[in-house]
């Protein structure tokens, strides 16, 4: 794959320099290819903040509007959401290093974390007595 991949981009810069004997592509083939994504999705009509993403890349997670939307990135479709008073107007959040918990902020206020196993608790970071992080 790093053979085809374009030299100019991060990947290429970073690997190939640690191999030896790749093969070159060359051609009219590699010279008109095009770049493209491959795949893009509309998470949120506003714009989004911040967003986290589990280890293993598998499951983003973004604030929108009033809620917090965990997707599938194979699909694209929400696959877990969370919807209280306390989502409304999120701008952070962060997943945990085992893709099971959700730290999430409006700013500088109260940071909460949510367990997604099974649409699970949310729990207020720090004590009432400590309003801002």
């Amino acid at each position: 794959m790093l053979p085809f991949w374009p030299r100019s981009r991060p990947i290429s810069i970073a690997y190939t320099s640690r191999t030896s004997g790749l093969v070159r592509p060359t051609g009219s083939g590699i010279d008109r290819r095009q770049l493209a994504l491959i795949a893009t999705w509309k998470l949120s009509t506003k714009q989004a903040e911040s967003m986290g993403l589990t280890a293993d890349g598998r499951r983003p997670v973004v604030p929108s509007e009033n809620i917090i939307e965990v997707y599938d990135t194979t699909t694209g479709e929400s696959v877990l959401s969370l919807t209280d008073e306390r989502t409304k107007n999120v701008k952070y959040v962060a997943v945990s290093p085992d893709g099971t918990h959700v730290a999430f902020s409006r700013g500088n206020e109260i940071a909460y974390v949510w367990e997604m196993r099974d649409q699970g608790t949310v729990t207020q970071l720090l004590p009432d007595g400590i309003s801002r992080i």
